[in-house]
């Protein structure tokens, strides 16, 4: 039997052996299907987000590594393909804890942050966005920013 290799970014695959569950199954082990939302009922980060870990291999010779990836994320790549560089998984429903891929949509940063203004989850602070698709460098460090 060969390992189980599963892409995570360019060049990067997760590396499960034969032995593992393959990783829609650890995945699916751990969400409960409910009417609304699909709920992640296995490890959650303080900040409220589902994850899984996985031991990585590189393509070309290096050491192996452990990664943390949200579950919102794997969901979105189970069903619907690769993650653009750059691009984050929002929620519509704004259940962090939610892995239901019609309630996840591709955006950038801005989206992140304009959705959490829209949504009132994030105040403000009396900032404007400049025209253009660049999000203010005031706004790159910003928490919404990084998920």
């Amino acid at each position: 039997m060969y390992p189980v290799l599963f892409p995570i970014k360019n060049g990067e695959f997760a590396l499960m052996t034969p032995s593992a569950f393959t990783i829609a199954e650890r995945f699916w082990k751990h969400v409960r299907k409910m009417e609304e939302c699909w709920e992640w009922t296995g490890q959650i980060q303080s900040k409220g987000y589902g994850w899984m870990e996985f031991t990585l291999k590189r393509i070309e010779v290096g050491k192996d590594r452990v990664l943390r990836i949200r579950v919102h994320r794997l969901s979105w790549q189970l069903h619907n393909g690769e993650i653009p560089d750059g691009i984050k998984v929002l929620h519509t429903c704004d259940n962090r804890r939610c892995v239901r891929p019609s309630h996840l949509f591709l955006g950038s940063d801005r989206d992140n942050y304009e959705d959490a203004i829209e949504k009132n989850r994030r105040l403000h602070d009396g900032l404007h966005f400049a025209r253009g698709p660049e999000v203010p460098a005031v706004f790159k460090n910003d928490m919404y920013a990084k998920i």
